[in-house]
């Protein structure tokens, strides 16, 4: 297996930016794209745990599209082979100034990359 191939891990970047877009401007349609439309799609939120796509895809049209803004602080995108990958971020909410982060695991089928699993969590600093 070949860890990060360079046009596979420039694929997945690049659909990895697509989705950060789509995120902050509450672009639903091109959410709901990229995640696997299958019931064991998970997504861990930050107050939530939802699983399937339907799950998902009723949480995102129930979301206020306000407070969506970040700015992500770091990112490692690895890729497995030419058809599996992971993104990890670190990010601050523009809005409130909390540390967040996120986890995505990402399936490539008929030449689609899709979400198929995801964790995202405030991270809490020691005061």
């Amino acid at each position: 297996m070949i860890i990060n191939q360079k046009e596979t891990l420039e694929e997945l970047s690049q659909v990895f930016a697509e989705y950060e877009t789509a995120l902050v401007n509450n672009d639903i349609a091109t959410l709901d794209r990229l995640f696997w439309n299958n019931p064991l799609t998970v997504r861990y939120g930050a107050g939530e745990n939802l699983y399937g796509y339907q799950d998902i895809q009723a949480f995102r049209n129930a979301r206020s599209p306000k407070g969506l803004n970040r700015a992500i602080t770091q990112q490692v995108i690895t890729t497995y082979g030419d058809s599996m990958g992971c993104t990890h971020i670190e990010y601050t909410n523009l809005s409130s100034g909390r540390l967040g982060r996120q986890t995505q695991t990402w399936m490539k089928q008929q030449d689609q990359w899709v979400v198929v699993s995801a964790h995202v969590s405030w991270l809490e600093l020691p005061k």
